[in-house]
């Protein structure tokens, strides 16, 4: 299991396929797991590069992070530690925020960039789903939050279909948590997002996907 001794954590990732390089940014309180999907018909045509953010899962921080850009520094880091200057990036959700800030902030390392499920900057019904789910995280059961987060995070028309979804996923992941400490910080983390300033400028060709029946962060 490949572990990166980075200045403020000791960083786990994965790595996966052979051809470009793709690093792959995980979106709240996931660890790699939640690539396992698609990991292995990317890696017919990328090198992965799966990390898991500072703090979760099996990234050991040694500091604690304060704002996303934190998770930049230790991603440049990775980068370098495995010598790489130049890589295609995609982002899920919070990974997405993460991937914009990493283009504005070292455009050079960024080739071609892909954003799924997130937004580039945090109006009032965003906010409001960000307090949400801080609150939820801090009353629920463990499995009760996790399970709501599912629910929102999937098409009622395939959950329709697919009854069985949600209890598989939520089986597999058991294994897998992250403390609630550590979901609490990214999501402080992204309140103190401001993506959407004078500073926000992207060149990297990009390509955005969303989901029409996302009610976290709508399309």
């Amino acid at each position: 299991m490949p572990y990166a001794d980075l200045q403020d954590v000791r960083c786990y990732y994965q790595l996966l396929g052979s051809g470009d390089p793709l690093l792959m940014i995980p979106g709240l309180g996931s660890t790699c797991a939640v690539w396992d999907g698609v990991a292995n018909e990317l890696g017919e045509s990328f090198s992965l590069i799966m990390p898991a953010l500072r703090g979760i899962g099996r990234s050991t921080p040694k500091r604690q992070p304060h704002d996303l850009t934190y998770y930049v520094a230790d991603l440049i880091e990775l980068l370098d530690h495995l010598q790489i200057d130049r890589c295609h990036v995609l982002g899920l959700s919070l990974g997405g925020i993460v991937a914009q800030q990493m283009a504005i902030d070292h455009a050079s390392r960024v080739d071609r960039l892909v954003l799924m499920s997130c937004a580039h900057r945090f109006g009032p019904y965003t906010r409001q789903i960000v307090q949400l789910l801080g609150q939820a995280l801090r009353h629920f059961p463990r499995d009760k939050y996790e399970r709501m987060l599912e629910v929102l995070g999937t098409s009622p028309r395939y959950l329709d279909t697919h009854p069985e979804f949600i209890d598989e996923k939520l089986g597999r992941a058991q294994c897998d948590l992250t403390s609630r400490k550590a979901i609490a910080r990214q999501l402080r983390c992204i309140g103190f997002d401001d993506l959407g300033g004078p500073r926000y400028y992207i060149a990297a060709p990009t390509l955005i996907i969303s989901g029409r029946n996302d009610v976290l962060i709508p399309s």
